[in-house]
């Protein structure tokens, strides 16, 4: 049942998408019109049971609160009702998700999701010019954290902070893995220390996904595997098809960004720049319409 209002927002409907961690409501403020949407996400009451949650949760969406960027959602107002909850801007379109539920994307359409990507990335990666915390880290780059606009083809990247203040752990996230992708960096799944970096590993996996429609380390699994189990077991031995063998139709400057990405840690990308700089000879130079304008047709093909 859709509650009335939490805190001091008024609720308009559920929304999909929140998971077993959260939920999604449609929301605008008491004290403004309708039409002044908003999207309000509550993670689970459960969490409250860890005292260090309440502090991590309120330092984490403080930060988000502070960064302003074309292609970051953003967030505006943080609280406490039946569950911390944060409010950030509504966009009016799919997910990556809930795109490529649809089918895969051309190559020019990957590059143009890329390229903006990478202009989120390299704006949370340079922040750390404003606070003492070092680089800001995302941790949580995938096709469902990735919101597009139906109506000018816009690209953001969403839920900044949050898998931090979940305290999630690359353990965590393989068990609850059971039928779906995860995109967490050999580093991550270790729990050893991230960087910059890690970001850029699930970036190259987006494109994959993308760009093939499968995961690159989910590829051949038998029934019997536990999804999470086999994807660790491949993403530590980088045990996949080369991205050209898996996309031989895309160029091959796209194909080389996204082997790029998915080096280990060593020989891995070093920054989104670099990934921006290549994408940008492949990048289509109406990305935004194309994109707004395969939104439409899949949303007419559904309806």
């Amino acid at each position: 049942m859709t509650p009335e209002t939490i805190g001091p927002y008024v609720t308009l409907r559920r929304l999909v998408g929140g998971g077993q961690e959260t939920e999604l409501f449609l929301v605008h403020h008491r004290d403004d019109p309708p039409e002044a949407v908003a999207c309000l996400k509550r993670v689970h009451p459960n969490y409250d049971d860890n005292p260090l949650f309440g502090q991590r949760f309120e330092a984490e969406m403080t930060l988000a609160q502070k960064l302003r960027h074309r292609n970051i959602v953003e967030v505006s107002d943080l609280g406490q009702d039946d569950g911390h909850y944060f409010v950030m801007e509504y966009l009016d379109g799919p997910s990556l998700e809930d795109l490529l539920a649809w089918g895969t994307l051309s190559p020019e359409l990957v590059a143009y999701i890329g390229i903006e990507l990478c202009r989120a990335l390299s704006f949370l990666h340079h922040s750390d010019r404003d606070n003492d915390r070092g680089p800001v880290i995302h941790r949580d780059v995938t096709p469902h954290n990735v919101l597009l606009s139906r109506n000018d083809g816009g690209v953001k990247l969403s839920d900044f902070g949050l898998a931090k203040a979940l305290g999630r752990t690359g353990a965590e996230t393989i068990t609850q893995a059971r039928g779906k992708p995860i995109y967490l960096s050999p580093e991550q799944l270790r729990d050893d220390k991230i960087s910059t970096r890690t970001d850029l590993f699930s970036l190259g996996l987006v494109l994959w996904r993308a760009l093939v429609g499968s995961h690159p380390y989910g590829e051949g699994r038998p029934r019997d595997r536990h999804m999470g189990e086999w994807i660790l077991e491949h993403t530590l031995t980088n045990d996949r098809r080369l991205v050209a063998a898996a996309a031989p139709h895309a160029p091959s400057a796209l194909c080389e960004v996204i082997e790029g990405l998915l080096q280990p840690l060593p020989t891995r990308t070093p920054s989104a720049e670099d990934v921006f700089r290549v994408l940008r000879q492949i990048e289509p130079l109406d990305g935004h319409a194309q994109l707004a304008a395969w939104i439409a047709q899949v949303a007419a093909e559904g309806a």
